[in-house]
């Protein structure tokens, strides 16, 4: 009874979020156009650049995203298994009834290696040092 109960709600859920999946595909795209067309100023750069790398940014947010949903992969299996062997265990058991979870997947957050976030905001740095070396061409011009 309970194990129908889960199939038919993960169902229902799975239609649910189809629409929502679509907004999140639509807005990750809008969002990285706005951010490479905000490239045109050096100040958007250092923006990306300095809150890339201290883990502050769309990016880190992107991350701990990606992070919460490989936990919830492991997590709904495990919490599937554990109530179809409570429920056979106990006939009893229902939406009411407690379960213990203390034996469940702990969710422990590791923060991005700094060699994947230097990698990502290489080109963010490049185009400052290119910023920087028109603006010292630029001046070089006009004084001399």
């Amino acid at each position: 009874m309970v194990r129908k109960i889960i199939v038919v709600a993960s169902c229902i859920r799975r239609k649910e979020d189809a629409p929502w999946e679509d907004l999140e595909t639509k807005a990750a795209f809008q969002t990285k156009l706005a951010k490479k067309i905000a490239c045109i100023s050096p100040f958007a750069n250092f923006v990306y650049v300095a809150t890339d790398l201290t883990g502050s940014g769309l990016r880190s947010l992107d991350y701990f995203e990606r992070t919460k949903a490989e936990y919830g992969k492991q997590f709904r299996p495990y919490l599937e298994k554990k109530m179809q062997d409570v429920s056979e265990k106990n006939p009893t058991f229902g939406s009411e009834s407690l379960l213990d979870l203390s034996d469940r997947p702990r969710f422990v957050f590791k923060e991005e290696p700094l060699k994947d976030k230097l990698n990502v905001v290489l080109p963010y740095w490049g185009i400052l040092v290119l910023f920087n070396v028109l603006l010292i061409i630029l001046f070089i011009m006009i004084n001399s």
